[in-house]
């Protein structure tokens, strides 16, 4: 069967009152039938029910970075990224929650 790529160290690298960017190291390098297509980024929804995971992005794989727009102050978030191949979604999703959101005056940065 061999080894399928996962991601891996899922963080925040910027936070804001409303939005969150997330960063994570690429998947390795595996069998070239495993070869890389894409990362899938998605937010898991509590609300509207049932609780579900929302496919937020598709982004090439030269890219590692992404910032989810619209959050909203107070609430939790939880997030996962998945190495794509041609194959489909491979691997395990690696999960992130990042800390509870405290509102912040118009672009001011937690510290």
């Amino acid at each position: 069967m061999g080894a399928v790529p996962s991601v891996s160290s899922l963080r925040h690298v910027d936070l804001l009152s409303d939005s969150i960017t997330l960063e994570w190291e690429p998947a390795p390098i595996v069998e070239p039938r495993h070869r890389l297509k894409s990362y899938v980024v998605e937010r898991y929804l509590e609300e509207p029910p049932p609780p579900r995971w929302e496919r937020l992005a598709s982004l090439p794989i030269t890219v590692t970075r992404y910032t989810v727009p619209g959050l909203r102050p107070a609430q939790r978030y939880k997030f996962r990224v998945f190495a794509e191949t041609h194959e489909g979604l491979t691997g395990s999703a690696y999960e992130y929650e990042p800390p509870q959101y405290a509102p912040l005056a118009g672009g001011e940065r937690p510290r």
